[in-house]
């Protein structure tokens, strides 16, 4: 739905965007997790966006990237959606995953997380090869809205069992003090 509305995803620089992320932070002032205390405060604080060109990362197998939701809102195209992604080893996790609250009924969010699941699963990226496991989000914090989130793009629960035998060394050159 969202796509057919003019709605269209891409990679986004990590802090880029501050105003129109501000603005998705608190167009409600309660969401899954509980209270967005910005909304219920009023933070006015004068924000500006950056579009800035996200960047490669320096290890294809520990990195932090942003995703974003363009669409038309007010006079032009705004970032309405937006999702933090953070990458260790075979592990993906979901660390912020948010829409502008009215819109979420344009599906704008889900869109977002099947632009990021094709993109996982094409693995076409060097970023994306070798991922095993998506993490989004934990059931204690997110509640009803996140079993129902989770239900909705199918995922499936697995125990993760976290370990590595190998022993452990510094790599050629690496100096600590530094």
């Amino acid at each position: 739905k969202a796509a057919r509305l003019g709605y269209s995803v891409r990679g986004i620089e990590e802090r880029a965007f501050v105003a129109s992320v501000h603005r998705i932070q608190t167009s409600k002032t309660w969401r899954s997790h509980g209270p967005v205390l910005e909304a219920i405060f009023f933070d006015r604080t004068l924000r500006h966006d950056n579009d800035v060109a996200p960047s490669e990362p320096a290890c294809h197998e520990h990195w932090t990237r942003a995703w974003g939701v363009f669409g038309p809102f007010g006079d032009g195209e705004a970032l309405v959606a937006r999702a933090l992604l953070r990458r260790a080893g075979n592990v993906l996790a979901v660390d912020f995953f948010m829409g502008q609250a009215e819109l979420l009924k344009e599906g704008i969010t889900k869109l977002l997380m099947f632009e990021i699941m094709k993109w996982v699963l094409d693995r076409k990226d060097p970023a994306a090869q070798g991922l095993e496991f998506v993490l989004h989000g934990v059931v204690e914090i997110g509640g009803r809205g996140a079993i129902d989130w989770k239900r909705y793009t199918l995922f499936e629960p697995r125990c993760l069992v976290l370990k590595d035998d190998r022993p452990f060394e510094l790599p050629p050159g690496f100096d600590p003090a530094v």
